[in-house]
């Protein structure tokens, strides 16, 4: 099944029910969204409310129990492991609150690392993850390894090495949830350059109304369901 719509992630009517022994424990309960090129979305909830089993299905890490993810129009109910392992390379973008860089490699080589996968570690791509560390302030720090840089720091390393494949989604768990106030706001900045520039659709998944405030749309999930959506326009009444 194809999707034909212009939005590079669509969330169709997705349930997602685990099963401990003989009891079912329903994550989300019929979620449907799309999200737009060039735009920051927001997911806000309280803990328990579906936001990590959303994160988890949007980038495809976890398969729904009902309903349908579409990447780029690609039904990925379709594909096999190694076909969705090949579309995350390619199509997605993760950036962590954690960073998960690896800690013996350079901040250059952690933002390469990504290349690999889809064997485009040529000069182009070398050439590209040079430019965005350069963009992002690591222009003379890109030999350093992580435990020699700041969280800040760190972090503009995740989003360098999310952004280097031009992928059409990035996928931001809580990414400043271990950065002080000033480090988060230029984060976000960074985000909102960034979404505007490569024509990604950013979904950032947090608790903090503060992270959320500057997105294009908010979407307030409660016990598995879409309580709210909120568009900017509407935000700024």
């Amino acid at each position: 099944m194809k999707d034909n719509s212009e939005h590079p992630l669509r969330v169709v009517d997705v349930e997602k029910i685990y099963k401990v022994g003989e009891r079912d424990y329903p994550a989300l309960r019929g979620v449907s969204l799309a999200a737009n090129r060039g735009e920051i979305l927001a997911i806000l909830g309280p803990s328990g409310s579906g936001k990590t089993t959303l994160l988890d299905l949007m980038g495809t890490l976890d398969r729904p129990t009902k309903g349908k993810i579409f990447i780029d129009g690609i039904d990925t109910s379709n594909l096999n492991d190694t076909e969705l392992s090949a579309l995350r390379n390619k199509k997605i973008g993760f950036i962590f609150q954690s960073y998960n860089l690896v800690p013996y490699l350079s901040a250059l080589e952690n933002v390469e690392l990504s290349m690999l996968a889809g064997d485009s570690l040529n000069n182009e791509g070398k050439s590209r993850a040079v430019s965005l560390l350069t963009e992002l302030g690591l222009g003379e720090k890109m030999e350093k390894k992580p435990r020699e840089l700041s969280g800040g720091e760190q972090q503009r390393i995740a989003i360098a090495r999310a952004l280097v494949n031009n992928p059409s989604i990035i996928l931001a768990d809580e990414p400043t949830g271990n950065l002080d106030t000033k480090t988060s706001e230029a984060v976000i900045s960074i985000l909102n350059r960034m979404s505007s520039r490569n024509s990604a659709a950013i979904v950032l998944v947090t608790h903090e109304e503060d992270l959320a405030k500057d997105s294009d749309r908010i979407i307030r999930l409660r016990d598995g369901r879409i309580e709210k959506e909120v568009r900017k326009h509407d935000k700024d009444k």
